[in-house]
C-alpha cells in the first residue's frame, strides 16, 4: 500500500483507521496503483498523438504550400469557389488578368475584387446571368470568352469540385488569349484579303482581254473614219478615254491582287520621296502643312519605283481627304532593328525602312478599319472615289514583301507604317530609253488564245508595214505549224505571245522556241502575269519585252520596234525541256486558265 495514502486514511480516521479492513486498504492500494499506470499511459498516448498531429500538420501545410505554389506556377488564372460563391483561394495569375492590384487580398476581400473585376468586363450585366445559369447547374462544365474594358480576352473555363463524391464547389481557369486572337485574326484577314485579291485579279484579266478589244476596235475604227465623220469621231473620243479610264480601274485591282507586273529594283527610300516631294506638296490645299522627314539613312529596299510613288500619292491624297479646314500630314522614314518582338506586323527579325504617312483628320472607327482595304469600299461620298485606293497600296505593299500597319481612332488622326526590308544590293542608276531606228520589217508569230483580242492583235500587227504575221490560238498549233514537213526553212524575227494559256504558258513557249530559232525576239502580252512572272520577266537571261493589255495599235507598233531595235535575242538559262518541237503536255506549273 502507498505511504501517502495509509498516512491520509489515518489522518482522516483517526483512532477508527485501526478498525479499517487490510483488505479494503490492499483494494485501495491496488486502485491507485493502476490508476497510476493508467495515467502514464494516457501520458503516453497523449504523447504519441501530439507527434502525429504535428506531423500531420506539417504534411498538411506542405501539400497546402506545395498547392499553391502549384496554383502560383501556371500561366492560368485559378479561382476556387464553395457553392455559395464565395471565393476560398485563387493565384497571383487571376489578380494580374482581372486587373486587380498586387496587394496581399484576404479573402473576405476578395469577394469585393470579384464584384469588381465583374464590372471590368464589356457586358458585366450579361456575364453576371452567366454566372447565374453556371452556379444554378451544380454538376455542369462551363466555356465562355470574355472581353475586358482594357482590350484583353480571356477564356473562362469551370467544372464542379468535389469531395467523396459530394460536390462542394467550383474550380475556375482563366486564359489570356488576346495575341492569339489577335494572330487569329490577322490570319482570317490575310486569307479574306487573298481571297479577295485573287478575285480580283481575275476579273481584271478578263476585263483588259474585253478592253483590248473595246480599245483596239475603237482605234481601228478611228482610223479609218478619220475626220470624215465629225460626229462618229468624238464619239469614238469618248469610247478611247473611257476605255482609259477603265484601264485604270483594273490596274489598280491588278496591284491589289498582286499580280500586276513589277519592275523591282534597289532603290534608296529617301530619295524616292524625295523625287516626289514637290508634286506631293501640290497635291495637298493650302490650309494643310505637310512636313517630310527623312531619316532612314538612304538604305535600299527592294520595289518598283513608280509603284513606290503611287503608294505615297494614294496614302497622302487620302490624309488630306481626311482633314477638313486645317491640319497636318507627316511623312517620315526612318530604319530600325527587329529583333524577337517585331513591331508593325512586322513577322521576322532584320533591318527594316518605314515610311510613315500621319494625318491629324477625323479618324477611323474600328468598324471602319476592318474594311479599309477591302476594294471598292469608301467613306467617300458617291463619285468622289472608287475604294481602290488603300486596297491597290496594299497591294504593292505586299508584292514587296513589306508589312502595312494601321493605328487610327475617331478625333485623333490616323497614321500608315510601311515596313520594307533593307536589302544589300546597291541602289539602281535609273536606265537611259535606248534610241534606234525602226526596222524596215520581219516575221511575226503571235500566240493568243482568247478569239476577239487575236482578231484586234492581227489588224493591229497588219496596219505595220513590211512584216509578215502569223496567228496562232495556241502553243500547240503555234509549235505544229513551224516543226512541220517543209519548215525547216522557216523563220521567225518576232514572238507576241500571251503569257497564261491552255496546255503551255508563253514563257515555256518563248524557250521551246528560242532552241530552235537562236536569234528569236520575244514580247509577253497579257492581262495579268501569274505570281512568278514578275521574276520572269525580269531576270536578265531571258530578255524579253513585255506589254500590258488593253493597249492601242501606236503602243503595240512602237513596242514592237524597240524590241527589234534593241533588244537581244531571247535566253533561258534554265534547265531544258528537251530537243523536240513536237507540242507539250500540260505544265503542272502554268494550269489551263484563260490567257
Amino acid at each position: 500500500m502507498h505511504k501517502l495514502l495509509e498516512r491520509q486514511i489515518r489522518r482522516l480516521l483517526g483512532r477508527a483507521a485501526e478498525k479499517v479492513p487490510a483488505s479494503f486498504l490492499d483494494a485501495v492500494s491496488k486502485a491507485y496503483e493502476q490508476a497510476d499506470e493508467d495515467r502514464l499511459l494516457l501520458e503516453r498516448a497523449m504523447e504519441l498523438t501530439s507527434d502525429e498531429l504535428l506531423e500531420r500538420n506539417d504534411a498538411l501545410s506542405h501539400s497546402l504550400s506545395l498547392l499553391q505554389a502549384t496554383l502560383e506556377a501556371t500561366d492560368d488564372g485559378i479561382v476556387v469557389t464553395d457553392l455559395n460563391r464565395q471565393v476560398k483561394s485563387f493565384n497571383r495569375r487571376v489578380l494580374e488578368m482581372w486587373g486587380s492590384p498586387d496587394e496581399k487580398l484576404d479573402l473576405k476581400d476578395a469577394q469585393a475584387r470579384v464584384a469588381q473585376a465583374i464590372l471590368g468586363i464589356v457586358e458585366p450585366l450579361d456575364f453576371s446571368r452567366r454566372l447565374d445559369e453556371i452556379y444554378a447547374d451544380a454538376g455542369g462544365e462551363s466555356y465562355d470568352e470574355i472581353t475586358l474594358q482594357n482590350h484583353r480576352i480571356l477564356e473562362g473555363f469551370s467544372r464542379p469540385m468535389t469531395h467523396d463524391s459530394e460536390i462542394i464547389g467550383r474550380v475556375w481557369s482563366f486564359k489570356d488569349v488576346t495575341e492569339q486572337r489577335r494572330l487569329e485574326e490577322q490570319i482570317r484577314q490575310s486569307q479574306k484579303m487573298e481571297a479577295v485579291g485573287q478575285l480580283a485579279g481575275g476579273i481584271a484579266h478578263d476585263f483588259n482581254n474585253l478592253l483590248t478589244v473595246i480599245s483596239g476596235c475603237c482605234d481601228l475604227s478611228r482610223r479609218k473614219v478619220g475626220s470624215m465623220d465629225p460626229d462618229i469621231s468624238k464619239l469614238l473620243n469618248e469610247i478611247s478615254k473611257a476605255s482609259a479610264r477603265a484601264s485604270e480601274l483594273t490596274s489598280q485591282l491588278l496591284a491589289f491582287s498582286r499580280r500586276a507586273v513589277l519592275k523591282p529594283e534597289a532603290l534608296s527610300l529617301d530619295h524616292a520621296v524625295r523625287d516626289v516631294e514637290e508634286l506631293l506638296l501640290r497635291l495637298v490645299s493650302e490650309n494643310i502643312e505637310l512636313t517630310i522627314e527623312l531619316d532612314a539613312d538612304d538604305c535600299a529596299i527592294l520595289a518598283d519605283r513608280t509603284r513606290l510613288q503611287q503608294i505615297l500619292l494614294n496614302l497622302v491624297i487620302n490624309a488630306s481627304d481626311a482633314i477638313s479646314g486645317t491640319g497636318r500630314i507627316w511623312v517620315r522614314t526612318e530604319k530600325i532593328a527587329v529583333g524577337d518582338d517585331p513591331p508593325f506586323n512586322i513577322r521576322e527579325s532584320g533591318d527594316f525602312a518605314l515610311l510613315r504617312i500621319q494625318d491629324d483628320g477625323c479618324g477611323m472607327s474600328p468598324e471602319v478599319q476592318e474594311r479599309i482595304f477591302d476594294p471598292f469600299f469608301t467613306t467617300k461620298e458617291p463619285g468622289k472615289g472608287t475604294g481602290l485606293g488603300l486596297a491597290t497600296v496594299y497591294g504593292i505593299v505586299r508584292q514587296f514583301g513589306g508589312t502595312l500597319h494601321l493605328d487610327s481612332e475617331p478625333g485623333k488622326g490616323s497614321e500608315f507604317v510601311i515596313a520594307f526590308p533593307i536589302t544589300d544590293q546597291a541602289v539602281a542608276i535609273p536606265a537611259q530609253e535606248e534610241s534606234a531606228s525602226s526596222p524596215s520589217g520581219g516575221t511575226i508569230l503571235a500566240v493568243e488564245d482568247d478569239h476577239a483580242v487575236r482578231l484586234i492583235l492581227g489588224e493591229m500587227l497588219a496596219l505595220m508595214d513590211g512584216f509578215t504575221v502569223h496567228l496562232e490560238g495556241s502553243p500547240d498549233e503555234a509549235l505544229r505549224h513551224f516543226s512541220g514537213p517543209g519548215q525547216a526553212d522557216a523563220h521567225i524575227d518576232l514572238l507576241i505571245s500571251d503569257i497564261v494559256m491552255p496546255g503551255m504558258s508563253g514563257f515555256d513557249l518563248a524557250r521551246r522556241l528560242s532552241e530552235r530559232y537562236p536569234n528569236l525576239k520575244v514580247l509577253f502580252v497579257s492581262g495579268y502575269d501569274p505570281e512568278t512572272s514578275t521574276t520572269e520577266l525580269h531576270d536578265p537571261r531571258h530578255r524579253a519585252g513585255y506589254l500590258s493589255k488593253p493597249f492601242d495599235s501606236a503602243k503595240l507598233t512602237r513596242k514592237v520596234h524597240q524590241i527589234l531595235a534593241t533588244s537581244p535575242p531571247y535566253r533561258d538559262q534554265r534547265e531544258p525541256i528537251g530537243d523536240s518541237m513536237e507540242p507539250a503536255s500540260v505544265n503542272p506549273q502554268h494550269p489551263t486558265v484563260d490567257g
